[in-house]
């Protein structure tokens, strides 16, 4: 095929920018999560680690202190570790999954690089920007640097224990930080760049070295593509917008890829094709009319684009299909892969948080699901939050209508974009769980290392009716239920474990914020520890740890059931309503009131009852308690502001209806 076959697209390398430092305690324990992923990627992503001055010693910072505090200032970074993607921070390097890997997509720029060792420790680097199609409006400069690939040291050099550090910044090459100015010439032209650098006089491991290449939007800090010596002749990329799908019975589901042979000679690849499914759906990948399975090899000619597809046949089964297409390039034994997903006829959907906690690996999905499997519930789904948002943005989770959110001890527990995604999902009648460590803390608490928002906090409050009060620590030890819950009462008590270690112990306390919240649920220590609501349209349930340190495996199991039926309507306190409205609790007299005012009741309550007004935040102001037998109520509101208030009867287990009340000065 002509070189314009290539002009059409390029793989987007992502570019990983690590800050992190040899006697950071929290790097230590962090930094593995993203090597795990990256040592299955290297191929795929661009990966620099700069080594920062502070909190302790570290030498490879002492190499370049002053081009790292560059980079330092760019982002304008104040811990470690933290990471940045393609110019975007995103926090913790456990927050890189897998899924944005498979999913970098395409970019309208290819880089090439090459390094020659001309003599003596004397490097030439040659980088090639070929582009390929329309560059967004924008200003841009290409940076250069070399890394040195791995580094590892007899002893550890910083107190964090640390003895292995990969793709260690050294230098920026040409004109240091600053770069060079890229500007696009047009599509099918190709801008060159040429530096020169010398291990000589340096502590490199001059065959570790290499260079890394990439291009940035200087107002957005957008990174446009990156490059590094040693990438792939054949390029795997996703080209599909929509990576998640509902289901077409009648014409299945097509998700589209390129794969592109930029060498000079034919290279056969590998398909590779795996995920889970229902048993009645199948999978194959399409090029040029011909199917393929995993395993079946693909011949691609050099210098040319092969289009591709796979193709999903839904079944009738419910579920959720988590596909994985992708191809091995047969000269580097390579994967590259792409993630899809297709959903049909699921009604209760398992969200499970992709990023991986600083410390432990418990199973952040296996409780969640014996609870379902208890209750036969088949039209269940399980997804991974990353991909879930993709879901949500196609707008195809409308058969969904409970979700189950396990959030474990990851950060951050929940960005606005997900909690806008199910206040729309509450407010159109969806049911929502969210259970994890530290999620309280995180999304409503206010703290300075937290990552909640104002936004966060209003979903924590306004819809799971709940106020964050503490972190909790290691006195809470136990769960048990509160006896008197109409839904959750017959829960069986459990002990907690501590499922990231001692160290890392924070089951959450929170408070019920009346009419609609109940807290449900208590440490051996009454403080509460779960919180459901009933607005009436939705309902939402909140817990201050993951079912996965629940340590009773039934007790977890039958928290899970228990949510699944109270959503489905199983399960319910309307007979407790139905007893509170038929006493008929009548309008208040004199209203609007001054000092005092009467409630009556059209009969007498068999039970203590407790009358509470509201301010109208929705914040309880005042109690007063009913006897058993009594009809009518003096309540002293001497105290209250001039305003207005609403009340209602509780018998400790459901609120009745409400009714205003006035107060005037």
């Amino acid at each position: 095929m002509s070189v314009s076959s290539l002009e059409a697209q390029a793989k987007r390398i992502k570019l990983y920018e690590h800050f992190t430092q040899a006697s950071c305690g929290p790097c230590a324990t962090q930094n593995p999560a993203f090597s795990a992923i990256y040592n299955v990627n290297a191929f795929s992503m661009a990966h620099v680690a700069y080594h920062t001055s502070w909190p302790g010693v570290d030498p490879m910072n002492a190499a370049n202190a002053p081009e790292v505090a560059a980079a330092v200032g760019l982002y304008g970074v104040m811990g470690v570790p933290n990471m940045i993607v393609d110019g975007v921070n995103v926090g913790s390097p456990t927050n890189v999954s897998q899924v944005s890997v498979d999913q970098a997509g395409i970019s309208p720029v290819r880089i090439k690089v090459s390094d020659t060792d001309d003599s003596a420790g004397l490097h030439t680097v040659v980088v090639s920007v070929l582009q390929l199609g329309d560059v967004p409006t924008g200003s841009y400069i290409i940076r250069s640097m070399v890394v040195e690939k791995e580094i590892v040291y007899a002893n550890p050099p910083g107190s964090n224990g640390e003895k292995d550090f990969p793709n260690v910044f050294r230098k920026f090459l040409g004109n240091g930080f600053s770069g060079e100015a890229y500007i696009p010439t047009g599509i099918g032209e190709t801008v060159t760049f040429t530096y020169t650098y010398n291990v000589n006089g340096t502590v490199w491991a001059e065959d570790q070295m290499y260079p890394l290449v990439y291009i940035q939007e200087t107002a957005s800090k957008a990174v446009l593509q990156a490059g590094f010596e040693g990438t792939l002749n054949v390029e795997g990329s996703n080209v599909e917008t929509e990576t998640f799908q509902k289901g077409d019975k009648t014409n299945g589901n097509d998700f589209d890829f390129t794969m592109a042979n930029i060498g000079e000679i034919d290279e056969i690849v590998t398909v590779s094709l795996t995920g889970t499914w229902p048993s009645d759906w199948s999978a194959h990948v399409k090029v040029n009319g011909l199917e393929y399975g995993d395993g079946d090899q693909i011949n691609l000619l050099a210098n040319s684009v092969t289009s591709g597809s796979l193709h999903v046949t839904v079944g009738q089964l419910p579920g959720i299909g988590d596909f994985q297409a992708g191809i091995i390039s047969g000269a580097s034994n390579a994967l590259q892969q792409f993630a899809y997903i297709v959903i049909s006829g699921v009604t209760d959907l398992i969200i499970v948080s992709d990023n991986k906690p600083a410390t432990g690996n418990p199973d952040l999905f296996q409780p969640y699901e014996d609870g379902l499997v208890a209750v036969n519930e088949s039209a269940r789904g399980r997804v991974g939050s990353t991909l879930v948002l993709k879901g949500f943005q196609a707008n195809v989770l409308d058969e969904v209508d409970h979700i189950y959110y396990s959030i474990g001890w990851t950060f951050p527990a929940m960005t606005d974009e997900m909690a806008s995604y199910f206040q729309d999902f509450m407010d159109t009648g969806g049911n929502l769980m969210i259970a994890g460590q530290d999620a309280g803390w995180d999304m409503a608490s206010g703290d300075v290392n937290a990552n909640g928002t104002a936004f966060t906090k209003s979903l924590f409050t306004d819809y799971f009716s709940a106020n964050f009060k503490a972190d909790g620590g290691t006195a809470n030890t136990q769960i048990k239920a509160v006896a008197t819950d109409a839904v959750y009462g017959t829960s069986l008590p459990s002990g907690i474990k501590q499922s990231y270690g001692s160290a890392n112990y924070y089951p959450d306390e929170m408070d019920a914020i009346a009419p609609e919240g109940y807290g449900f649920m208590t440490y051996q220590n009454n403080k509460n520890c779960a919180v459901r609501a009933n607005h009436g349209s939705f309902k939402a349930v909140v817990l201050g740890i993951g079912l996965e340190m629940v340590n009773l495996q039934s007790v977890a199991t039958g928290i899970m059931a228990t949510t699944h039926d109270w959503f489905h309507g199983k399960l319910t306190d309307t007979e407790f309503d139905q007893a509170i409205e038929a006493l008929k609790m009548g309008q208040n007299y004199p209203n609007p009131a001054n000092e005092f005012t009467y409630v009556r009741l059209s009969a007498p309550s068999k039970e203590e009852m407790t009358l509470t007004i509201f301010d109208m935040m929705g914040r309880p102001v005042l109690n007063d308690v009913f006897a058993a037998g009594v009809t009518e109520q003096r309540v002293d509101v001497s105290t209250l502001t001039q305003g207005v208030y609403t009340y209602q009867l509780s018998n400790g287990k459901s609120f009745g209806s409400a009714r205003q009340l006035t107060i005037v000065r």
